[in-house]
């Protein structure tokens, strides 16, 4: 039996003073990990854009699932956003991506 797709959707928001680009990718504990909708997005200064974080592995072991998305920029800007999912019964429920309480990814260079 095929279950449901899993999709979460992460705003990033270029808090730089000129444009930029970032590069998305995951770290993953495993085999088994989530899908990106982008690789890569290419923002002005102040501006936001939504990627998808989707989970759609039809029937994964019974465990749970760990990682991170990790985004940076050309301007040498640096996030990393938790996701995490439990499985029980091949069934996949909900993956939760621990991120800010706005729901933002707000990606800042480093001052140092």
């Amino acid at each position: 039996m095929k279950q449901p797709q899993i999709v979460r959707e992460v705003t990033v928001t270029n808090l730089g003073s000129s444009a930029d680009i970032f590069h998305l990718s995951l770290n993953s504990s495993g085999d088994r990990r989530p899908v990106l909708s982008d690789t890569q997005i290419a923002l002005d200064a102040g501006a936001s854009r939504t990627f998808k974080l989707t989970w759609n592995d039809p029937t994964p072991p019974a465990v749970a699932y760990q990682g991170f998305v990790e985004v940076t920029s050309d301007s040498e800007a640096f996030a990393r956003l938790p996701y995490w999912l439990a499985v029980r019964d091949t069934v996949p429920k909900q993956v939760a991506v621990l991120q800010s309480p706005a729901g933002e990814i707000r990606v800042r260079r480093s001052p140092f």
